[in-house]
């Protein structure tokens, strides 16, 4: 028996094989974003958890993978930016620079009041002019008894930096009074001169201001020798932009900041009695 003589076994025979239908498979399409919209994301691994390096979960899509590190990507760079913009409020409410210590940009004092404000200190003199030339000679003494008063334009007492006036001085034999622990401020120095005496005449000396008479005479000028006359001088500023000088451990004074040469003479009433006459 040839083989194309061979009959085909009947039907149902285990030797016949039914054809196997064909299904078409459907395209694979990307999931639409809209898809994931309410699912939470995955969290990463950390490098000590033991699922770093596991294969992706079978039959998650790979599309739907990747869409699910990117949202995660995106809400940890969302969430990175919302920290950066609030330390950078906090740090603009207080009023700190924002860089760090060793940046280029000074530090911001947080409070300017923690900052002592500047005290200040005069030292006045007054002497004997002798020959009433408005300056002080080598040999013109020092004068006793000058009662000294730091006061404002309206001729109120000057402060210190606690708020309390400052209390007028009489000078002694060195002829000084001496004002200190001051606060900042325009005043004037108002001398009250012993029984018998008057301001010399008040001069403006270039290079002589330690040496020159800053009173004008003011209450009794006729010199009369039954009163007390007074001299006034200009306005003083004791303010930080005076270029004032630091203080002489001499002075004996607490202040930051030091004038001199507020000075007065004083000449005997006798003797303006005998000038006007003569």
């Amino acid at each position: 028996m040839t083989t194309e003589s061979r009959p085909e076994p009947p039907g149902g025979s285990p030797h016949r094989t039914a054809p196997t239908p064909v299904v078409p498979v459907p395209p694979r399409v990307a999931p639409s974003p809209d898809a994931f919209r309410g699912v939470r994301p995955t969290p990463l691994s950390t490098p000590s958890s033991p699922t770093l390096g596991r294969a992706p979960v079978v039959g998650a899509p790979p599309s739907r993978r990747t869409t699910s590190a990117s949202l995660v990507l995106a809400t940890a760079g969302a969430l990175a930016a919302v920290a950066a913009v609030a330390a950078f409020a906090a740090t603009a409410l207080v009023g700190q620079t924002a860089f760090p210590p060793d940046g280029d940009r000074p530090a911001v004092l947080l409070d300017d009041r923690t900052v002592a404000p500047p005290a200040f200190a005069l030292v006045s003199r007054a002497w004997s002019d002798d020959d009433g030339d408005g300056l002080r000679g080598g040999t013109e003494a020092p004068l006793a008894g000058v009662v000294a008063h730091l006061e404002t334009a309206d001729a109120q007492p000057a402060r210190h930096l606690d708020g309390s006036a400052v209390a007028a001085t009489t000078t002694g034999s060195d002829g000084t009074a001496v004002f200190d622990d001051v606060a900042a401020g325009v005043y004037r120095v108002r001398w009250t001169l012993p029984v018998g005496h008057t301001p010399t005449t008040a001069v403006v000396v270039p290079g002589h201001a330690l040496a020159d008479s800053d009173a004008e005479p003011v209450g009794d000028e006729a010199g009369s020798g039954t009163g007390t006359a007074e001299g006034l001088s200009g306005p003083v500023a004791l303010t930080e932009s005076a270029g004032l000088d630091a203080p002489d451990p001499r002075d004996g004074v607490s202040a930051d900041r030091l004038l001199r040469g507020v000075d007065v003479g004083a000449v005997p009433a006798a003797e303006v009695l005998v000038a006007a006459q003569g």
